[in-house]
């Protein structure tokens, strides 16, 4: 095939990015990831194709809205966001003729990189036959290392999120001559640590606010699942300023509501001293979601894992699922290749580029022989059935942050 050749393929391949079953007939198939399964050759094609896309990205040193940001951005949004190109246009501030410009420029950088890669292996001697296990297992610790690290972004530590948060309002509190008295604990919450920190800045800025020359109290109490922060003041609100307890205090409820917290006035009569927030500890349980279509095999997880201190939700179809995965709060999913309607492969992908579900690691357990595409498509670990216990523990422990 000649170049000119392979820029227009390659188009053709992009334009049809999530028809995996066109792709199985694209010849850039066999150009760029040869192989004898078709059905695994084309997701790997699928990937090497996104993948490319990123190679575009200038990096976090380049300025916004550079030629080289806006050919990556427009790529993405297109290919991958699934975008029209008038909305990718509209997007990045752009005429339509710019867009097609530049749709045309980045495509041509895309075929540059696979058309190297394409040559390269076209000149590449033959690897020996040990080297395989090597670069896998190379990929299998990158995965395990990148789970530990998303469990990590999902955690909340309730001192970090009140240190910044008092942190951003220093000059406030030094102002109001207001001295802080906070004894950190080390509690881990279910909640989002973004919406949390938004609560506590505008609980303790509605104090800040209508109070001086006294101290602000915050203390954490542990009860079951819970932890209550109170935050109060020794000398109550200000003489003369009103509470304001109508419009301001509503939208600090509803704020609470969206953080998963409980909101509570501390009042001496009809006066506010402060708030109490209850927030759900995380469970010392992990919750694994088991997807496997044999109710056999969901029976045996279930065993495995809660007697090594797991919580199991299993799900035996696809629907069931999405659900689980969407309502949950699951340190990880093992999920098997050979499901009925919904592929495993069409699962991981799902649960890869969707937000709710992104940093949820997933474990591939298959009897199919396929670890090196399943982490390579993006799972944290493979596991071949039949699985042992002590394998399947060894697996999870592995994924944690600490």
């Amino acid at each position: 095939m000649h170049y000119e050749e392979f820029v227009e393929s390659l188009t053709d391949a992009y334009e049809h990015l999530y028809d995996l079953v066109y792709l199985r007939s694209q010849p850039l198939l066999a150009m760029l990831v040869p192989g004898e399964n078709r059905k695994e050759t084309t997701w790997q094609l699928h990937h090497l194709l996104i993948t490319a896309l990123d190679e575009l990205d200038p990096g976090p040193q380049a300025p916004v809205f550079s030629r080289e940001w806006r050919r990556h951005r427009l790529m993405m949004a297109h290919y991958v966001d699934g975008l029209a190109p008038q909305a990718v246009a509209d997007m990045l501030a752009i005429s339509r003729r710019h867009y097609y410009r530049e749709h045309e420029s980045a495509l041509k950088a895309v075929a540059s990189i696979l058309w190297s890669r394409y040559t390269t292996m076209q000149s590449a001697p033959l690897q020996p036959a040990t080297a395989e296990p090597d670069l896998t297992k190379r990929l299998e610790l990158i995965r395990v290392e990148a789970a530990r690290a998303a469990q990590l972004e999902r955690q909340t530590l309730l001192n970090e999120v009140i240190d910044s948060a008092l942190a951003l309002l220093a000059e406030n509190l030094a102002q109001h001559r207001i001295e802080v008295q906070y004894s950190a604990g080390t509690n881990r919450l279910s909640s989002d640590g973004r919406l949390l920190r938004q609560l506590i800045l505008a609980l303790l800025s509605y104090l800040v606010e209508q109070t001086a020359d006294t101290v602000l109290c915050i203390s954490e109490r542990v009860s079951n699942a819970h932890v209550e922060i109170a935050f109060t003041t020794a000398a109550g609100l200000r003489p003369g300023v009103p509470a304001n307890t109508g419009e301001r205090l509503m939208g600090l409820m509803e704020l609470a509501m969206m953080s998963g917290a409980t909101l509570e006035t501390i009042t001496s009569g009809s006066q506010i001293d402060g708030f109490k927030v209850q927030l759900s500890l995380q469970s010392e349980r992990p919750t694994i979601l088991v997807i496997d279509d044999n109710r056999d095999t969901l029976e045996l997880f279930s065993r495995y894992l809660e007697a090594n201190g797991y919580t199991a939700a299993s799900a035996a179809t696809a629907a069931q699922a999405l659900q689980l995965a969407q309502t949950s709060r699951l340190f990880a999913i093992i999920l098997d290749l050979m499901m009925p309607e919904q592929d495993g492969w069409d699962l991981l992908q799902h649960f890869l580029n969707h937000a709710g579900t992104q940093t949820i690691p997933v474990i591939i357990c298959s009897i199919l022989r396929q670890k090196e595409l399943a982490l390579s498509l993006g799972a944290a670990a493979f596991l071949q059935k039949p699985v042992v216990e002590d394998l399947l523990i060894a697996t999870l422990e592995s994924l944690k942050s600490s």
